[in-house]
C-alpha cells in the first residue's frame, strides 16, 4: 500500500467538488478555509468549487477537475469541497493512469466515498475517509478536526473513541448523548488492512468495472480487513438490502472485524433493527462494533482507507491505531 507524502506547513491544499458545491453554504466554507489558512496551509480551488445546485458542474467537468488536482504540481494534497448525492456520474470521466502516475493524499467523506474507495483497493494508493474541507469551520478547532489535521500531516496518532455525540444535524445547540461502542459479541481486538466508506454511495459500484474488492482481498488476504461502513440515511431494510449485495459480490470474505457507525437519520417500514441488519450478514464469528464514532454524526474519526491498523472496543470504548505498513 502505498502512503502518499504527507503535507507539510507551507504547502498548498487542492480543493473540488467531485459532487456537490459549495455554494450554498459558503459562510461556513469561507469560515473553514480560514482556519486552514490559520494552520499554515495555502489553499487552491478547482473552479466548480463554489457552485450552487445538486452537483457542482456537468459529471465530465467534475472528473476533468479532480484529475488536474493529482497533476497539478502546485498541489500537495486534494481535499473534497462537500458531499452530495451523484458522484457517481463523474467516475468514468477521472483519468485514472494521471491519478495513478500523480499520487497525492484525498480526503473527504461521503458522497466521495467511492473515489475514497477505488483509489486503494484499484491502486493500492490509501487515502483519507474524515472530513470534506467545509468540516473545519470551528474556532477553535474540535479534537475530531485535530485528529484529520494530525493524519494529513503525517502523525498518526492513536484515536480514542469520543466521550460524547451530537443526536442529529444542524444547529450548534444540538443535544449531547453518552457515547458507547456496543460490542454485542464481545470484547474485539483485531489487526488488519482498514476499508470502507459509506454504504449510501459505495453500493453505487457493487459489481461494477469499478469495483476492485475482490483484487485488493487477494493481494491482502493474509492481513485481512477491518471494514468500517458509514450509514447516512438507508432505512434498517436498505442497509440489509445493500450489505446483502455486498456479501454475495465476496467483499466480507476475508473481514476481521465490523466497526459501523451511528446512522444520522435511522429510520424502519416493517420494525427492522439495524442490529438485525449486521448480524444476518455478519453472524457472530465476525467481531462487530455498533454505535462507533465513523462517519456522518459528530464527532467522527480519520480513517485511512487501504491502511493498516490495530482497532480495539470494550465496555462502551474503543480505539484505533494506523501503521505505515
Amino acid at each position: 500500500m502505498y502512503y502518499p507524502q504527507f503535507l507539510k506547513k507551507g504547502q498548498t491544499i487542492g480543493i473540488c467538488a467531485p459532487s456537490a458545491g459549495t455554494g450554498e453554504k459558503l459562510e461556513h466554507y469561507d469560515r473553514a478555509l480560514e482556519q486552514l489558512r490559520a494552520q499554515g496551509f495555502h489553499i487552491k480551488e478547482s473552479k466548480s468549487v463554489r457552485n450552487t445546485g445538486i452537483t457542482s458542474a456537468r459529471a465530465s467537468v467534475r472528473a476533468r477537475e479532480f484529475t488536474e488536482m493529482f497533476t497539478d504540481p502546485e498541489v500537495d494534497f486534494v481535499l473534497s469541497a462537500a458531499g452530495g448525492d451523484f458522484l457517481m456520474e463523474m467516475l468514468e470521466g477521472v483519468k485514472w493512469n494521471e491519478v495513478r502516475k500523480h499520487p497525492k493524499w484525498f480526503m473527504g467523506m461521503s458522497d466521495p466515498s467511492t473515489l475514497l474507495y477505488i483509489l486503494p483497493t484499484a491502486y493500492d494508493i490509501a487515502s483519507l475517509y474524515g472530513h470534506n474541507a467545509g468540516s473545519f469551520d470551528y474556532d477553535p478547532l474540535p479534537l475530531s478536526q485535530q485528529y484529520a489535521l494530525s493524519y494529513m500531516q503525517g502523525d498518526l496518532v492513536k484515536e480514542e473513541s469520543f466521550p460524547e455525540h451530537f443526536v442529529g444535524i444542524g444547529s450548534d445547540d444540538l443535544p449531547v448523548e453518552e457515547t458507547y461502542w456496543k460490542t454485542p459479541h464481545g470484547e474485539v481486538d483485531v489487526e488488519g488492512r482498514v476499508l470502507g466508506g459509506c454504504v449510501d454511495a459505495l453500493r453505487d459500484i457493487v459489481g461494477t468495472d469499478l469495483d476492485h474488492t475482490k483484487e485488493f482481498l487477494k493481494r491482502y488476504e493474509e492481513e485481512g480487513v477491518i471494514w468500517f461502513l458509514d450509514n447516512f440515511a438507508l432505512s434498517a431494510e436498505d442497509l440489509y438490502h445493500c450489505l446483502w449485495q455486498m456479501k454475495k459480490a465476496g467483499w466480507f470474505t476475508t473481514a476481521k472485524a465490523v466497526l459501523f457507525g451511528r446512522t444520522l437519520f435511522p429510520s424502519t417500514h416493517i420494525g427492522f433493527r439495524y442490529r438485525q441488519a449486521l448480524e444476518k450478514i455478519f453472524g457472530k464469528k465476525i467481531p462487530l462494533i455498533m454505535e462507533a464514532d465513523v462517519g456522518h454524526t459528530t464527532p467522527c474519526l480519520t480513517l485511512i482507507n487501504g491502511g493498516y491498523a490495530r482497532l480495539k472496543a470494550a465496555e462502551g470504548k474503543g480505539s484505533i491505531q494506523f501503521y505505515q505498513k
